[in-house]
Formats: structure tokens, C-alpha cells, sequence
């Protein structure tokens, strides 16, 4: 089960970059400035204030140098989680100014794909060095080509309907689209492929990883509970890893936690921001904490 869980644990990033795409509407905005306004207020302070609270955090286990480079390159993704922040803005930036027609959207898709075919040959470097400082190498994480097309996907999503034309049929297909992710699976644990973010099977299981990811939502719209958690998805993001060591303590490593273990922890924290929010507004600080969390 483990084996199966591992092919599809790098989906994740995929689907925020699709989705992200999807929701980017750049005609909301009048100009770049208020691009970064809105993404800055939004993003940026929960980024800064979470992402510092995490780098105090990490920096017990030695892997970030306590100055000011450390604290740089983990803002910025250099070593650490919150490099798709970092790649995110860029493509916000990017896709701003870019003409609103599909032939960029599917150029931008050929060159995401040829920037991690090179990143899988090691053309273009894989290695992550968190002592040197940010940008002045190519970090494949911070590389943008190796991203775009995936944020391009999501905006071709968005600007034909797809997922509105394709609703009906992904609910009435649901049993099939499951097994043939499952069956997709088993194939490559007995050809024993493994999967990282720099090759392209990989990029195709992110995009399949979406399908299924989409058709469950459609399936459990009706919960609430998964409603409200999947709004909640930034926040619940930027704090996952203040929690991590103490709950990877209390499970045991065998294949029921393998499955149960991802929902136990979306569970707690879910919980925990919801305890947050109720003293924040006894005390009267429900925006300021609201704000800094990036709920919205």
C-alpha cells in the first residue's frame, strides 16, 4: 500500500498549480500593481509570518543556517516547502503579461515539458544547495519553466469550461476513473517505475491525479466539512509543517497509517485553526488573525 501511495505523493503541487491557474482572472485586475496588491496582502503576509514562525522551527535541526541567507532561502523555497509560493507569484507575474491566446498557453506547456525532460537527464542541475543563495544558481524547484505549463493548464481549463462541460460525465464515470488510477498504479510498482517531480511520467500522473482529485470533490460537494477543509487549503498549507514531527511521532509506520495518517492530520489542524479563530474572536483579533493565516 505504501508502494501505491508513493507513486501519487507528488501530485499535490500539480493539482495547487492547476488550480491556481484556474483561478487566476486577469481581467479583475486593472494593472501589475494591483496584481501584487491583492497577492501580496493575500499571500505574501501569511507567507512571511507563517513561513518565519517555520524557519525558526526548522533551523533546530541544523538544515538552515540561522543568518540572514538562511532566512532568505527559506522564505524563497530554497531547500524548503514554500518554494511553490515562490514559482506561484512568478507565474501570476508571468501570465499577466502574457497575450490571453491559447497557442501561448500551449507553448508554455512544451516548454514546461522539455525544461523537466532536461532536468531528468541532468542537463539542467537537480541538485538543491541551501548554502548558496537564492537565484544564484538553478534550483530545478525554483526553475519556473518546469511549472508554467502546469499553471497554463489550469487557464485552459478555466477559458473553455472544461470542467463545467466535462461535470456530468466525470460523476456518472467516477467507479471507472478511480480504478483506472488504481490500475494505472499497479502497472508501475510491477514495472517498478518510480516516480520525482523531473520526469515526465510524472507530470501525466499530476494531470490524472487532477481528474481524480476533481471527480471525488464533485462526488462530495454535499459534506460540508470537506467543503469548508478545502477552502482552507492555503493556510492549512503554510502550517502543515509545524505539526509534522509530532504527529509522524504518534504514527506507526505500517500501511492502515500510510492511508489514515494524511486525514488524521488535516483533521488536527483543521481543528486547531478553527480553536484559533473562536479565541481570536473573544478577543477581538479575528481579522489580524484571519489576515495573518491567509483565511479567507
Amino acid at each position: 500500500m505504501k508502494s501505491f501511495l508513493s507513486i501519487y505523493k507528488g501530485i499535490g503541487i500539480y493539482i495547487f498549480f492547476i488550480l491556481s491557474g484556474y483561478f487566476f482572472n486577469t481581467k479583475k485586475y486593472k494593472n501589475i500593481g494591483k496584481v501584487l496588491k491583492d497577492k501580496l496582502v493575500k499571500i505574501g503576509i501569511p507567507w512571511l509570518v507563517i513561513g518565519s514562525i517555520s524557519f525558526f522551527w526548522t533551523i533546530r535541526y541544523n538544515e538552515f543556517s540561522f543568518d540572514v541567507l538562511g532566512f532568505i532561502n527559506y522564505l524563497l523555497g530554497n531547500g524548503s516547502y514554500l518554494y511553490y509560493l515562490t514559482i506561484l507569484m512568478l507565474c501570476y507575474i508571468l501570465i499577466y503579461f502574457l497575450p490571453p491566446k491559447d497557442k501561448i498557453y500551449y507553448i508554455l506547456i512544451g516548454i514546461n515539458i522539455v525544461s523537466v525532460l532536461l532536468t531528468s537527464f541532468n542537463i539542467l542541475p537537480k541538485e538543491v544547495y541551501k548554502n548558496k543563495m537564492i537565484f544564484t544558481y538553478l534550483n530545478p524547484y525554483l526553475n519556473i519553466l518546469n511549472w508554467i505549463g502546469i499553471f497554463a493548464i489550469g487557464v485552459l481549463i478555466k477559458r473553455h469550461n472544461l470542467l463545467e462541460k466535462m461535470q456530468e460525465r466525470l460523476e456518472k464515470n467516477w467507479i471507472l476513473i478511480l480504478l483506472a488510477i488504481a490500475i494505472i498504479g499497479i502497472i508501475l510498482i510491477l514495472c517498478k517505475q518510480t516516480t520525482s517531480y523531473w520526469n515526465l511520467l510524472t507530470i501525466l500522473i499530476g494531470i490524472i491525479g487532477f481528474v481524480a482529485v476533481i471527480t471525488i470533490s464533485l462526488k462530495l460537494t454535499k459534506i460540508n466539512l470537506l467543503v469548508d477543509i478545502g477552502k482552507r487549503s492555503f493556510h492549512m498549507y503554510l502550517i502543515h509543517l509545524l505539526f509534522l514531527e509530532k504527529l509522524n511521532q504518534i504514527y506507526t509506520a505500517n500501511n492502515i497509517f500510510a492511508i489514515i495518517r494524511p486525514v488524521i492530520t488535516v483533521l488536527i489542524i483543521y481543528m486547531l485553526v478553527l480553536l484559533g479563530q473562536k479565541i481570536a474572536k473573544l478577543l477581538k483579533i479575528e481579522r489580524i488573525y484571519n489576515t495573518v493565516l491567509g483565511v479567507r
